[in-house]
């Protein structure tokens, strides 16, 4: 049979990269080892707040996933140049760009994951302390500390995927997402004092409000969309432009 006839394989599915994506994040040697301190931390910090009820449980607990999720994206947006596999990933896809996008929700599917893990072992943590010490347990837990705990953990792992298009390297990019925002929010500080302008520019600021008890007011609301527009969304389309024409090496 000529080689013309031969039927040819399809392009992947996008749906199909974000499942290839969502596990590259965590089937590697570093994925699993930051995965598996992601967990451990976690069920401490749960055990610890679980004996204050299961709101304690999965706000203790979850706080370290602030940090450890947007670090997992950073490892999925920039394995490509640090393990120099980008010549296979775009001969296998060449649109760029989708794959950029399927790391990102991969990456957020991931941290969606995660999440519901974190209200599980807070259940059980939760149930375990309170019998344990022969107490009713407290499961006294309103929608909004579930929705503002999650946004704020995905914002930072959209925030930590946007990084890491933008500088493509693994430890930079760490870096960069550790120090940048708190540097960041001290210039504020300096330059405006604390001022009304401080929230509209510090994404530290604008999340604050995410953990408090009760939901966004309209200009806690507006203020975080401008500084996740600075610190998110202009990061990442930079980025997105650099992923898009970087050479391959």
């Amino acid at each position: 049979m000529p080689a013309s006839d031969l039927p040819r394989p399809g392009r992947p599915s996008f749906g199909r990269l974000v499942e290839v994506e969502a596990r590259k994040q965590v089937d590697t040697r570093a994925g699993r080892w930051l995965l598996g301190v992601v967990l451990t931390v976690y069920g401490a910090g749960a055990l610890m707040g679980g004996a204050g009820g299961f709101a304690d449980a999965f706000a203790v607990g979850a706080m370290p996933l602030g940090v450890l999720l947007p670090i997992i994206t950073i490892l999925g947006v920039t394995t490509e140049w640090s393990t120099g596999t980008s010549v296979i990933t775009f001969v296998l896809e060449p649109r760029r760009g989708r794959v950029l996008a399927a790391k990102v929700v991969g990456g957020l599917v991931l941290a969606t994951v995660l999440i519901m893990l974190a209200l599980a072992a807070a259940a059980l943590t939760t149930f375990l302390t309170s019998a344990s010490s022969g107490r009713t347990p407290d499961w006294d837990l309103s929608w909004w500390q579930v929705t503002g705990l999650s946004a704020l953990l995905l914002l930072g792992s959209a925030q930590g995927a946007a990084l890491g298009a933008l500088i493509q390297h693994t430890a930079a990019s760490v870096a960069g997402f550790l120090l940048v925002p708190t540097l960041g929010t001290l210039v504020f500080t300096s330059l405006l004092g604390n001022g009304p302008l401080v929230p509209w520019l510090s994404i530290n600021d604008a999340m604050t409000p995410l953990t408090g008890p009760s939901p966004l007011t309209p200009t806690q609301l507006a203020q975080l969309g401008t500084a996740c527009a600075l610190w998110i969304v202009v990061p990442g389309l930079l980025g997105a432009f650099r992923w898009t024409r970087r050479e391959i090496s």
